[in-house]
């Protein structure tokens, strides 16, 4: 339901083109291109679909060229640089940098540049309705054929043509528009940091469609409850989502006269214009709002919010302290667990850890290694118990947290660790979120450290390790370097090839080669130290050791016994 509001006039604001518009811009002569061949980007982690993605369509029937593709962000942003592309087609769950932080980057660096979005996002259809950040369209992999890819081509074509033929003040309104997000970031970030005075913020805020008549101000702080998330999406996709509740709250924002929404710092700030009356009540005007916000984002991404909001009603030049004790005691809010809670400048009062925790990692410990799904969840409300009635700083049982995750990722996971994770680990305002990503990360190496080995993958793995030795008998190949060949964590692969055949790695290459050196010795007339060094010992003493350990003979005795 719509909240009016109760002390408005009947202004709206103003739209910021019309300001925009009212600004004397030169004029520039019209360009278009004769033959128009537009380049192309791909960007993909996934090597195949690049592959898929040049053999889908025509390219070159259409009027584009793919003049590049990268699996990595570090390397597509070199390769953008050096080519410039007029569209680029990326996915968005890329690593280190993902798409639409890349895409920023290209931006930045080409602002016309045309943007298409690969996911493979579940909710896919809930993510499209919240990201607007300018992009041409958002494909779903899994569903993506030849006729839609080449639809969303032509519109983007389309736009450059359409861009080209713009005169200076048409391609000043849509860069205006495209990076309104970033200009009103920049705005609040100096609003925070005090770094312009009050006649300029306002008439900055005006420019951006923000017109500021009355004196006071209410701000809260937003951000995503991970306990509502984890299940459902990975960390890496975090920024992705953080953008779509901004863009949510921006867009039920336009419905509220006198709020405006900003995305900071991975936070959704919240301000609200309003004059003191006697009758007018900004607070419940306020909270309608964001219990808005949250409906929309549990309906489209269903996940939650945690809001907390400032009792104080700062005027233009004080939202700047308000916001830094905000932030200084930003785990204000840490134990109660908020969905939307009144800030208070009161210090808490917390005290350190010391060594508390040991005897709960020690018990989250033994838990994952032991399979034991109980005793796992005991651990974690005893930490969090202890926690709460010795009011531990958040600070001090957040990092505990990462540190105990950190060792028993680093000794039982089978890849590398989850930095994304460990980001939205240490984020963390919630002692619910950090239970909850606790017990998520740890079930999950519960469950790859007492996985069942399955028969037809033993035998795979078996021959590629058998493969791998005969390939390499003259060297003495280790579990690190076989691990890495397989592409599995070192400590994880020693483990899974313990469960998989009953013994060490070691021993296993060990008696593989006497197996070979048996046959060497019944079938050629090779000196034992010749047979030795083809297998890679390089010492007879060692080599005979080694020999009768596994074959019950020495080599002599066996050859002896042959004759």
């Amino acid at each position: 339901m719509e909240c009016k509001r109760p002390f408005a006039s009947n202004r709206m604001p103003t739209p910021a083109l019309r300001y925009i518009s009212e600004f004397p811009l030169p004029k520039t002569h019209r360009c278009r291109r004769t033959t128009p061949v537009y380049k192309v980007m791909l960007i993909d982690d996934d090597v195949l679909m690049l592959k898929f993605l040049r053999q889908l369509i025509d390219w070159e029937k259409l009027g584009l060229r793919i003049c590049a593709d990268a699996y990595s962000s570090v390397k597509a942003l070199d390769k953008f640089k050096q080519e410039k592309p007029d569209i680029v087609v990326s996915d968005i769950g890329l690593p280190q940098m993902n798409g639409l932080q890349l895409a920023d980057r290209f931006k930045s660096l080409k602002p016309d540049v045309r943007i298409i979005f690969l996911t493979c996002y579940e909710d896919f259809h809930y993510l499209k309705q919240a990201l607007h950040m300018n992009a041409d369209d958002y494909l779903l992999k899994d569903q993506l054929i030849a006729t839609q890819l080449e639809d969303t081509l032509k519109r983007s074509m389309k736009a450059i043509e359409d861009h080209i033929g713009f005169d200076a003040q048409s391609a000043y309104r849509e860069d205006f528009k495209r990076n309104l997000d970033v200009l009103k970031t920049s705005f609040f970030d100096q609003l925070v940091k005090g770094s312009s005075d009050e006649h300029s913020l306002l008439g900055y805020a005006e420019r951006l469609g923000m017109k500021w008549d009355y004196p006071l101000f209410k701000l809260s702080i937003g951000n995503i409850a991970y306990s509502s998330l984890i299940s459902r999406y990975p960390c890496k996709d975090v920024e992705v989502l953080r953008y779509s509740v901004y863009n949510i709250a921006s867009e039920l924002s336009e419905r509220h006269e006198g709020i405006y929404v900003f995305h900071y710092k991975g936070e959704v700030a919240v301000l609200l214009n309003f004059r003191s009356a006697v009758t007018t009540k900004p607070q419940e005007y306020l909270e309608a709002y964001i219990r808005e916000v949250r409906r929309a984002c549990m309906e489209f991404l269903k996940i939650d919010l945690h809001f907390i909001h400032a009792p104080d009603s700062p005027m233009l030049g004080a939202i700047r302290d308000v916001y830094k004790r905000m932030l200084r005691n930003k785990h204000h809010a840490f134990y109660s667990d908020p969905t939307y809670v009144e800030w208070s400048s009161k210090q808490d009062v917390y005290h350190p850890a010391g060594h508390l925790f040991d005897a709960v990692k020690k018990g989250l410990i033994k838990a994952v290694q032991e399979g034991n799904d109980a005793s796992l969840n005991q651990s974690l409300l005893q930490m969090q118990e202890t926690a709460r009635e010795q009011r531990i700083n958040p600070q001090e049982w957040i990092q505990s947290c990462v540190d105990t995750v950190r060792f028993l990722e680093l000794k039982f996971a089978n890849k590398t660790a989850d930095e994304a994770f460990y980001s939205v680990l240490e984020s963390t305002l919630s002692s619910n979120d950090l239970l909850s990503l606790m017990k998520w990360k740890l079930s999950e190496l519960m469950g790859e450290v007492h996985a069942p080995v399955e028969t037809g993958l033993q035998e795979a793995k078996l021959r590629a390790v058998d493969q791998y030795i005969i390939s390499n008998l003259s060297e003495n190949v280790g579990s690190l370097e076989m691990a890495q060949h397989l592409g599995l964590n070192a400590s994880y692969f020693s483990r899974y090839f313990k469960r998989l055949t009953g013994e060490n790695f070691t021993d296993y290459v060990h008696k593989f080669k006497m197996g070979i050196a048996a046959k060497m010795l019944e079938n050629t007339d090779d000196m034992v130290e010749s047979v030795a060094m083809k297998l890679g010992y390089y010492e007879r003493s060692y080599f005979s050791k080694i020999f009768k350990k596994y074959t019950g003979v020495t080599p002599s005795e066996l050859r002896n016994k042959g004759r």
